[in-house]
């Protein structure tokens, strides 16, 4: 996966849309996005109680993880925006074992090997490579959610703590009506963003 950045490159407060660079970062995630909508709507079926849902829905998740899907962050902004994508997937995941539909214990190891590496990845990538602005932001809100989801899902510990630990970060950079300075720059994504 390879995109650059949505915004004009004489955007400092990333709040001017390039329409070019827009749309190819949005046909580059739709239909990673599509999948977790349609994914999402077999979590509610299978929810309702129907097991064909949950098993396709299961399958599914499994066929990501044996292509070692979104293991190719090819740019820094993939890397920023990707923990959603994964996190969502790992959301239905935990979701749908806690109702009781599992996979056989292969496919299940299978699963949780894949979600710990793209979370692992995330740490990494937060940890040592994130810009400034990005470690305090809502892009790491969104990477500790996926990396908790994970950690639940899996019995993880220390990809909770550290998603934790990063909501804890950017929350000590909002103003006392919680919203973040840095986001509150981007004019008229600033609630967007929030």
């Amino acid at each position: 996966i390879a995109y650059g950045s949505r915004y004009t490159e004489e955007s400092v407060t990333r709040a001017d849309y390039d329409k070019e660079s827009n749309a190819q970062v949005n046909a580059a995630l739709s239909p990673i996005d599509d999948f977790i909508r349609d994914l999402v709507k077999l979590m509610d079926e299978a929810i309702g109680g129907n097991s064909i849902s949950a098993h396709c829905a299961m399958e599914a998740i499994h066929n990501w993880a044996l292509a070692d899907a979104l293991s190719a962050q090819q740019t820094d902004n993939v890397r920023m925006s990707i923990a959603s994508r994964y996190g969502s997937m790992a959301t239905v995941y935990r979701i749908l074992t806690d109702a009781g539909y599992m996979h056989s214990e292969a496919e299940q190891s299978e699963i949780r090997d894949w979600c710990a590496r793209r979370a692992e990845e995330t740490v990494a990538y937060y940890e040592n490579d994130a810009p400034q602005g990005v470690r305090r932001n809502n892009l790491r809100a969104w990477a500790a959610l996926a990396t908790i989801e994970v950690g639940i899902a899996f019995d993880a510990d220390h990809l909770v703590d550290w998603g934790a630990e990063s909501v804890r970060f950017v929350m000590s950079f909002a103003d006392e009506d919680g919203s973040l300075p840095g986001e509150m720059r981007r004019g008229k994504f600033a609630l967007h963003y929030q």
